[in-house]
């Protein structure tokens, strides 16, 4: 054994042990993977049909929607479609008025909800670690 080896009061050990501040990149890197991943998925938006089942359905029943001007109630081949709410298909409009009636169009809603999910994802990890810091300190 050590002479010189002392122990360590609980304070020391178990309520506030110091931590090493996150690399000042880290955040960085994470925006920029996420902005590379968005690019990557909106250049190649338009290529392929619309090959999923659902996909082509919320397609078809936005494209209804704007010829029918009916815009409370979507409908597919004439059956409605009451899985999701009117704002998923008033989004496929949007984006149909902007780039017209493609397949790019289509999933240019799925690529604004990932790139609002990524961003919430974001300002969660931010503030969660705000949050959780300021409830392990001990009041002063």
């Amino acid at each position: 054994m050590t002479a010189d080896a002392r122990t360590l009061s609980l304070e020391e050990t178990l309520l506030e042990p110091p931590a090493l501040p996150p690399p000042p990149t880290r955040h960085a890197l994470l925006v920029i993977l996420i902005a590379l991943a968005a690019l990557l998925h909106i250049v190649t938006i338009g290529t392929g049909d619309l090959y999923s089942e659902t996909e082509g359905q919320y397609a078809g029943a936005a494209r209804e929607m704007v010829a029918s001007h009916n815009w409370l109630l979507p409908t597919n081949n004439g059956i409605p479609r009451l899985q999701k709410p009117p704002l998923l298909y008033w989004l496929i409009i949007a984006s149909y008025k902007i780039l017209g009636v493609n397949e790019a169009a289509a999933r240019l809603r799925c690529s604004a909800e990932y790139a609002a999910m990524s961003a919430g994802a974001i300002d969660v990890d931010a503030c969660g670690f705000r949050v959780s810091g300021s409830l392990l300190r001990s009041p002063a």
